[in-house]
């Protein structure tokens, strides 16, 4: 049961990325074509400074709005979707629709008309949430004022819901407060539970876990307590950590591919380009590079060139097998962003910034799955180590006998004047 509930999570964590993404996409599209470069809006009421973005009390937002930053406060309207992602983000403005927050502190302490999706390590919920709650993080305080209209779900450390909630409350955590008022059911798969004096709970209360839930004098439970126990396990992790280390491996790979695509731009371009139009190539040359290449060596060591050569080539070859490692998924998820844009949008152009990051998102996705996971770990690295040597050999290896590719020949010498065919 942990499995599935563990499962269903990870699917969708990755579907909230790839939804944002996609509206990324849409809105990157729209900006574009009128002309605007989305890193050069400046709309009216909003500010930032020091990576600091206000969206300021009484402005109105009439679309989905995007707010990345070190710091975000959100103090006007937004009529549609709020997206957040900071390291201290705030919602303190109404919004018509959904909020997807993600950041070490998180903040919503205005109306929401939707959804509420927020993950991070610490999550302050304050205000009514016309829909339901899906929380990710090590603590979550749904405080006194705090209405969820319909479930609540939270995977994490420690929970303390003292405002109302309608509907379901189902909870995977190390401790649990229930101080405030649950209509529906009390689901916890959880170490320690603890229902206060001012609890009122409509439904039944199941928990599972170590510990059997401490119910405080004068609580209210309208339906059975039940309680199954639970051996805690010695090596397991908790659920909460083990989706977190999912959700920080997708959240590290997006990051890595944001930075190539504006410091390393040209590596993914001629990595993705020899990977689509010499896959044979960039495939026989990662199996040459991660199997053939020890071989070769041990015999150069025990035969010709000494073992202080053979360590630095031996540096160089884990080296290379590191890199290949490292940047497999934004590379490989290049030529799959851009199948996909083509397949979608046959006319139109999409920026490098969106196809990498979302064929980088897919990518996660697919080895999520076991043992296909693996098979595609294993490839993707070949074929990465593979376009890297072909970009090593082009680049690098061929100065000064031939010239790089990029080296361009004026009147039979070189770009620095030395004779081409010296």
């Amino acid at each position: 049961m942990r499995q599935k509930y563990l499962k269903s999570f990870i699917i969708f964590m990755a579907f909230m990325v790839l939804t944002g993404i996609l509206y990324g996409v849409k809105a990157w599209g729209q900006e574009m074509e009128k002309g605007i470069k989305p890193w050069e809006v400046d709309i009216q009421g909003e500010r930032e400074e020091n990576s600091l973005l206000e969206l300021a009390p009484g402005k109105v937002v009439d679309d989905d709005y995007f707010a990345p930053g070190r710091v975000v406060i959100i103090e006007g309207e937004v009529t549609k979707n709020l997206y957040m992602a900071g390291e201290e983000v705030k919602s303190r403005g109404p919004v018509g629709g959904d909020v997807l927050a993600a950041g070490r502190a998180v903040e919503v302490a205005g109306p929401v008309g939707g959804d509420v999706w927020a993950a991070g390590q610490r999550i302050l919920l304050n205000e009514e949430t016309k829909k339901g709650v899906v929380a990710f993080g090590e603590e979550l305080v749904l405080a006194l004022p705090a209405k969820v209209g319909t479930n609540l779900i939270f995977f994490g450390k420690s929970l303390l819901a003292e405002g109302l909630v309608k509907g379901n409350l189902r909870v995977f955590a190390d401790k649990v407060t229930i101080a405030g008022k649950v209509d529906g059911d009390v689901i916890a798969q959880v170490n320690e539970v603890t229902v206060a004096s001012r609890a009122r709970i409509g439904g039944d209360l199941l928990v599972k876990g170590a510990k059997a839930p401490q119910v405080m004098p004068g609580a209210q439970i309208g339906g059975k307590v039940k309680f199954t126990k639970i051996a805690p396990p010695v090596t397991e992790k908790p659920i909460w950590e083990k989706v977190w280390v999912k959700v920080l491996a997708l959240i590290k790979l997006l990051v890595l591919a944001l930075l190539m695509a504006f410091f390393a731009t040209r590596l993914l371009r001629d990595g993705s380009e020899i990977m689509t139009t010499r896959p044979g190539l960039s495939l026989g040359l990662g199996l040459g590079v991660a199997v053939l290449a020890p071989l070769v060596l041990i015999i150069l060591c025990a035969i010709i060139i000494g073992q202080a050569a053979t360590l630095v080539l031996g540096t160089f070859y884990l080296s290379l097998l590191a890199l290949g490692g490292l940047l497999f998924k934004p590379v490989v998820g290049l030529v799959v962003g851009n199948f996909i844009f083509r397949y979608l949008q046959k006319e139109k152009q999409v920026a490098l910034l969106w196809t990498v990051l979302l064929g980088s998102t897919i990518i996660w996705l697919v080895c999520l799955v076991p043992y296909l996971g693996a098979v595609i770990n294993v490839f993707g690295l070949l074929f990465t180590t593979g376009a890297l040597a072909v970009l090593l050999t082009r680049n690098f290896l061929t100065w000064p006998w031939g010239g790089g590719k990029n080296e361009k020949t004026v009147s039979g010498t070189t770009a620095t004047g030395t004779n081409a065919t010296n």
